[in-house]
């Protein structure tokens, strides 16, 4: 079978206009919550919405590894064993969705307590969520595997789409409290199920048994350490707003933080379509180096643009965003937003080493995240003391992991085998 050669300027713009309206989606879930329930129920949202972030990394590792996989099997004209191994692989993931939500539910008192909210109820709704994110996140790394992007960037805005209509008819007209804000996010998950499975019927059918592709195990924990390390470097100042700052203070801290990430978001879509690229060429024995050099630059680009206007006009975004009452978190929005630039350099950098099957961002990013966790147990009286724990910690991984990506590969590294 010839495998599909898309042109990826085209569809590579049509992916990153995708997820950028699915970001959009989640920054206006965000600034309605907000506004509807003020800076004090919104650091409870806001907490809530980061244990989702802390679980991503789970969900995000099937995408990664399927992308990786479906990227193999596509290469070398075996588009059949794929539909297999995503019917074999779906069974499971919606099991281990079902176990894990079930264990977030009977923790989720103790999580609230930890967390100081109310109650762990919005915990165990979110939780209902977890079993069709597995399902999502398989089937949109076959889609990004297959380079079929304009598919992909349907399934982005499919969901983005349900997620703010929900949001706004949830709390707007139905309940304003916590509770009908986190079950937003589970309509628009259940959704997006169902359309990734129509828009994965170009698959040839599979054989009569399912099986995966390949034995995978190797990289698949590989995989999930190095986005679990990103995810908790992403998201453990919210954590430590909440529990070190006062309740308004922790609520100004998310929104310049959600403002700051914004500047992630904007250039993480990216690495969508890098990813499979770089795997590709991987994969066809060519060097992908050239092609990250080239990715660094558009996300150095687009940070620039955004911290320079985060910079002269801060004001400008943070309250015709979220209000009046977050106006103070305006002084904080430039020093976030060169603090998320540099965690888009770690993330691109991370991702890069996944795709060639290298390892070797692991210690680099376990140490970033001891060297995170420990600077906010020493220095968390401010927000100015949590921005820069974030800062130094980003910059420095960023470094190390870019001369990783960017110098010569050594000689005898050990290889993640996908087969």
């Amino acid at each position: 079978m010839a495998t599909r050669t898309p042109s990826l300027v085209r569809d590579g713009a049509l992916v990153v206009a995708g997820t950028l309206i699915w970001h959009l989606s989640n920054l206006a879930f965000n600034l309605v919550a907000a506004r509807e329930l003020g800076p004090g129920s919104y650091g409870d949202l806001a907490a809530v919405v980061t244990l989702l972030y802390l679980a991503s990394p789970l969900f995000v590792s099937v995408q990664t590894v399927a992308s990786r996989m479906t990227t193999g099997a596509w290469t070398h004209g075996d588009a059949a064993a794929i539909r297999a191994a995503l019917r074999f692989h779906a069974r499971r993931l919606w099991v281990a969705g079902l176990l894990l939500a079930a264990g977030v539910g009977m923790a989720s008192g103790g999580l609230a307590r930890f967390l100081r909210i109310a109650s762990g109820r919005p915990l165990v709704i979110l939780a209902c969520a977890f079993p069709f994110y597995f399902l999502t996140h398989l089937q949109r790394g076959v889609l990004q595997g297959t380079l079929h992007l304009r598919r992909y960037s349907i399934s982005s805005v499919c969901e983005a789409l349900v997620k703010l209509l929900a949001t706004v008819v949830v709390l707007l007209a139905v309940s304003r409290t916590v509770d009908a804000a986190v079950m937003a996010i589970v309509l628009s998950a259940v959704l997006a199920v169902v359309v990734n499975w129509v828009l994965l019927r170009f698959l040839p059918r599979a054989r009569d048994r399912a099986e995966p592709v390949r034995d995978t195990s190797g990289y698949s924990l590989a995989t999930l350490g190095c986005l679990i390390l990103l995810a908790v470097l992403l998201s453990a100042d919210i954590f430590a707003a909440k529990r070190y700052l006062a309740p308004h203070d922790a609520g100004l801290y998310a929104s310049a933080a959600l403002c700051g990430k914004i500047v992630f978001f904007a250039t993480s879509c990216l690495t969508v379509v890098l990813f499979p690229v770089f795997s590709t060429r991987q994969e066809q024995g060519h060097d992908a180096r050239h092609v990250l050099r080239k990715g660094l630059a558009l996300v150095g680009a687009t940070s620039a643009v955004l911290i320079v206007a985060y910079t002269v006009a801060p004001k400008a975004v943070v309250t015709p965003l979220f209000g009046e009452r977050f106006a103070p978190a305006a002084a904080y929005l430039g020093l976030m937003a060169i603090t998320f630039a540099l965690y888009g350099l770690v993330y691109l950098a991370a991702m890069f080493l996944l795709s060639q099957k290298r390892s070797a961002g692991l210690a680099p990013l376990a140490i970033a995240v001891v060297a995170q966790l420990a600077g906010f147990f020493a220095l968390h009286a401010t927000i100015r003391e949590l921005i820069a724990v974030n800062a130094l910690v980003f910059a420095s991984a960023a470094a190390v992991l870019l001369r990783m990506a960017l110098g010569p590969e050594p000689a005898s590294r050990p290889a993640l085998q996908l087969s």
